[in-house]
């Protein structure tokens, strides 16, 4: 504008402004902003510049694995990849061990090897902002006609964990009991897809058997912790 500057002033297009010659300002949220620059010099001169900032979300990526646990007789899983956040339009798998090993699409079939493990995954994903996330998951194949529970559950209704049930349940009849310290029986059920949910007992360590009705499928007892 000629002339020597007298004053600055940032309006940053969130509400948020400054009057420091370097603009430097933190956006809370996504979103597209015009930020303009007012310079006026001691002659009276005066001059606006506007830009626009795309300030992206946070993209967030998610595995899904259906099903998972699964079984050495059902190696093959559906794979999904998602973000909570934001939008995706490209995606890379390395499937590790499993068939097809790479893939670039949202959904994809992976076969496993029909051994027991636990396979890693991992996805990398990018939105349409140019954001990019990798994300790491991991398929655990157990053997078939083994019923596997859980160490530790947490009854306190936030939708995770909430009752002690077999983690590969594919649907074998049998019998659950669960005992305190002192062995005394507390609960038992022939529910299995529903368990147990510690109702009217304390936090603490119990124990329990699985009795499945096939002699052909494995039970299992052991000690499950309960924490609310």
């Amino acid at each position: 504008t000629g002339g020597s500057t007298s004053t600055v002033a940032w309006t940053f297009g969130d509400g948020s402004g400054s009057t420091d010659t370097l603009g430097v300002h933190t956006y809370t949220a996504p979103g597209t902003y015009p930020v303009t620059l007012s310079i006026r010099t001691d002659e009276g001169c005066t001059r606006d510049t506007t830009v626009t900032v795309v300030v992206a979300g946070y993209l967030n990526g998610v595995i899904t694995a259906t099903p998972n646990p699964t079984d050495v007789e059902h190696p093959t899983v559906a794979l999904s990849g998602s973000t909570s956040t934001g939008d995706i339009i490209a995606w890379w798998w390395d499937l590790g061990v499993a068939t097809p090993g790479t893939a670039s699409t949202m959904e994809v079939p992976a076969t496993f090897p029909a051994e027991v493990g636990d396979y890693p995954v991992l996805l990398v994903v990018t939105s349409s902002a140019g954001c990019v996330d990798t994300v790491r998951s991991v398929v655990h194949v157990y053997d078939r006609g083994q019923i596997i529970m859980p160490n530790v559950f947490s009854p306190n209704a936030d939708g995770h964990n909430d009752r002690f049930v077999p983690l590969d349940y594919t649907g074998e009849p049998g019998l659950l009991v669960v005992y305190n310290r002192w062995g005394q029986e507390v609960y038992s059920t022939r529910a299995l897809a529903q368990g147990w949910d510690g109702a009217g007992l304390p936090d603490g360590t119990y124990y329990f058997v699985v009795t499945p009705d096939d002699p052909k499928v494995e039970g299992q007892a052991g000690h499950v912790t309960l924490v609310r």
